[in-house]
């Protein structure tokens, strides 16, 4: 998704045949990393729902952000793997949002950033362990639906 951000966002200008293609090479390399198996339409609706969630919570820290307060604080923290959604599909800085400090995009991997801003690293993290938090969240996510049936 990274490598295609145009495709994870869901609009593209690019041919139709080459986005399924792209679809089928990352589903056969999603279903090789072992359970869960879904066709190219399943891990579409999975995608599709994880940006589904971030944005919901992305809506909810904005709400919270403009509250005058007398209630619970009630600002979600969007874990790396959120953030990262977050950045590919157009998302602004991590501030405006409220997402911890230690996961910000440095200046290094986008240069329109203040350098002035003293800022952590984005701790860099491997397509495999990347994959493995998807697949645990895809079980969490199962899971969870499947009991509110």
């Amino acid at each position: 998704m990274e490598k295609y951000p145009d495709i994870a966002r869901g609009f593209t200008k690019r041919e139709k045949a080459l986005v399924d293609s792209l679809w089928q090479q990352l589903a056969e390399s999603l279903n090789s990393a072992g359970p869960p198996i879904k066709d190219v339409n399943g891990w579409k609706k999975i995608w599709t729902d994880w940006k589904s969630e971030v944005k919901k919570k992305l809506a909810q820290n904005k709400i919270e952000a403009r509250a005058t307060g007398g209630g619970p604080f009630s600002k979600y923290t969007l874990n790396q793997t959120e953030e990262t959604i977050v950045r590919i599909c157009g998302g602004v800085s991590g501030l405006s949002f409220g997402l911890e400090e230690e996961y910000l995009i440095s200046s290094d991997d986008d240069p329109r950033l203040d350098t002035s801003i003293a800022q952590k690293p984005t701790p860099k993290e491997t397509t495999n362990e990347r994959l493995k938090k998807f697949l645990e969240y895809d079980k969490e996510w199962e899971g969870d639906r499947q009991g509110f049936s």
